[in-house]
């Protein structure tokens, strides 16, 4: 009610005129006040709401909704008193489906349960909704085998615990499916075995119809794995010889051996096969080559790997003799600065594999045993040599393994015996050893 109602209300009552606009003025002006103080008191507030999922609805019948209402955003401005007890999960977004009477096409308002005394605003604010009568169908349960990468095994036979499955949805969805299956996948499974598979309605594409119901949704299944074929060793021949002094240490296959596939009669008589050989004329490094089998028996051929070839590392050693070398002091290094080091034993053997030409090649420090103090507090410590040898020569061990080093102040009186101008120059004590 505005002033100008409030004042001929009054004027029916005989107020006179005068007082009759002090009275209304001074209604208004409570008023206006009451809705002042009310507003400090309880401001108005904004709330937004995103990504609400839709609820679906109730239909009479047997209607339902073939798709997913998807989500809405909702602002809410009114009283911080109302606006602040609200959560997402009490707006409760959902459509008004009273108008919905039969399968078609409808607009319906989307709504929330919101106080009254609060403005609301919805995106999106209607939807079109498609609505269709619910059917259902049985299909026979199907299976499907994924591929076993390596060949070696088979699914020979699957058995589910129950035969017949319903699916259930929109009459015009359910039309779509084709069949009903579950994927047998038996990875690295090499026995037979019981397991639960979730069950996938598929269209004739075998694509997947999420908007149907399966039942029950998950079955059991034994599932029967057979071997298929026979695995053989590979033999890898060689032909040419290493370079001069070398000899050949080892070869390795990989796999080391292969799936045969053929007849039982001629597969229970292999016991090997062979690949084209290998050459290695002059050679004194590794070689890695891919070679193909060959020579199989008719009608036998190699099922993994699939392209019939194996990959062999062939490894060369440096004729030689393992050699004792007695008596090589070890070397301390890494001393820190006014300490000296000294090793227990201070002499080791080194036992090395060399030729007999760089056994007598060999020089006064060309085999070093040694040992690093860096880090180390003052004290004994177990510390194991690490010997550099000439590169035609290889380190075996050392007799002993490990050596007893110890680490100390250098006496004062050693201290002071090497300052002056007229003394010699010192070892360094980090190489000195006892």
């Amino acid at each position: 009610m505005n002033g100008t109602g409030l004042l001929a209300l009054l004027q029916q009552f005989r107020i006179p005129g005068a007082v009759a606009i002090r009275m209304a003025i001074s209604v208004t002006v409570a008023l206006v006040l009451w809705g002042f103080v009310t507003t400090q008191q309880d401001p108005l507030a904004a709330r937004l709401f995103s990504g609400l999922d839709i609820q679906s609805p109730e239909l009479p019948g047997e209607l339902v909704i073939p798709v997913d209402l998807g989500t809405v955003t909702v602002r809410l401005e009114g009283p911080t008193s109302l606006v602040q007890d609200v959560t997402a999960e009490s707006l409760a977004p959902h459509i008004n489906v009273s108008g919905i009477t039969g399968p078609g096409i409808y607009i319906v308002p989307v709504e929330i349960d919101a106080p009254g005394a609060v403005e609301r605003e919805i995106t999106p604010a209607q939807l079109s909704v498609i609505v269709d009568d619910s059917a259902g169908r049985s299909f026979t349960l199907e299976w499907v085998v994924e591929d076993v990468a390596d060949g070696a095994r088979a699914v020979s036979e699957v058995i589910p615990s129950v035969t017949e499955v319903s699916v259930t949805g929109p009459a015009s969805i359910v039309e779509r499916v084709a069949r009903v299956i579950f994927t047998v996948d038996i990875a690295n499974r090499t026995t037979s075995y019981t397991d639960e598979f979730e069950l996938s309605a598929v269209d004739v594409n075998d694509v997947p119809i999420p908007e149907v119901s399966v039942r029950p949704r998950r079955v059991e299944a034994e599932v029967e794995i057979e071997a298929r074929g026979r695995l053989v060793p590979v033999l890898v021949p060689t032909s040419g010889s290493p370079a001069e002094g070398y000899d050949l240490a080892d070869r390795a296959v990989s796999p080391p051996a292969v799936l045969l596939d053929g007849p039982n009669d001629i597969l229970d008589q292999l016991v090997s096969v062979s690949t084209e050989p290998v050459n290695i004329e002059g050679a004194f490094t590794a070689l890695t080559r891919r070679v193909t089998v060959t020579d199989l028996p008719p009608g036998v051929e190699v099922v993994d790997p699939g392209d019939g070839t194996v990959l062999v590392v062939v490894q060369f050693q440096q004729r030689g003799d393992n050699q004792t070398l007695a008596d090589q002091t070890v070397i301390i290094g890494d001393v820190p600065p006014g300490y000296e080091a000294v090793a227990e034993p201070a002499a080791i053997d080194v036992v090395v594999f060399a030729s007999e030409n760089a056994l007598g090649a060999l020089r006064s420090g060309d085999v070093a045993p040694r040992v690093s103090a860096l880090g180390l507090e003052p004290g004994t410590h177990e510390l194991r040599p690490a010997v550099l040898v000439p590169p035609d020569m290889q380190w075996i061990r050392t007799e002993p393994a490990t050596v007893q080093v110890t680490i100390r102040p250098i006496p004062p009186t050693a201290a002071a015996a090497t300052i002056g101008p007229t003394q010699p120059a010192a070892a360094t004590p980090a190489m000195s050893a006892e």
